[in-house]
């Protein structure tokens, strides 16, 4: 009998251009991208399966920029 599978949610953050999209690209993608695009928000989904279980992951690439948005 096989499991149900698990959902596992990651966040990435990090300093302006060290690489966090391209860490998810490469893992979601299995290529690294060819251009730097600066990043305001990606969700990225990678699955695979390990002893019969399917894991799915949703990763959250976010900005390294320090600045923010200001909500009165």
């Amino acid at each position: 009998m096989e499991s149900k599978g698990s959902r596992c949610k990651i966040v990435v953050v990090g300093d302006t251009q060290c690489g966090k999209t391209a860490l998810l690209h490469v893992f979601a993608k299995d290529s690294y991208p060819e251009n730097y695009v600066p990043t305001v928000f990606e969700n990225y989904t990678a699955s695979f399966e390990i002893e019969k279980q399917r894991i799915e992951l949703n990763m959250w690439d976010t900005s390294g920029k320090d600045c923010g948005f200001k909500r009165d």
